[in-house]
């Protein structure tokens, strides 16, 4: 059995947005400042295609767009452990979310 096409879509977008927002965390982690910031300006794009594809929800796309901005701040000023927790819980937040939008939609589907 495989995933239906606009399944297949929507893990893509919002598992997109969780990899960018995973890779900051790990170079926040080992306080890879370029790396860190690349990571959390690219995760705040694809939260930004995310909203547009609908994969999110506005508020949705605000709240984690708020909470990057805060990160890249951070990132920017040297407060790695502080960057290194947010990224943290918006990874685990992003991907449990993402998850289960996608079987959602999955499941959906088949009734």
């Amino acid at each position: 059995m495989s995933i239906s096409e606009k399944c297949h879509g929507l893990a893509t977008s919002l598992f997109e947005a969780w990899v960018f927002i995973d890779s900051a965390r790990r170079y926040a982690s080992v306080e890879e400042k370029e790396k860190a910031l690349t990571a959390s300006i690219n995760a705040r794009a694809a939260i930004y295609d995310c909203e547009k594809e609908a994969s999110l929800l506005p508020d949705e796309a605000k709240a984690l767009n708020g909470d990057l901005n805060r990160v890249i701040g951070e990132i920017e000023w040297g407060k790695f452990p502080d960057a290194r927790d947010r990224l943290e819980a918006l990874s685990e937040q992003v991907f449990m979310s993402s998850l289960q939008k996608v079987v959602k939609c999955e499941c959906g589907d088949k009734k």
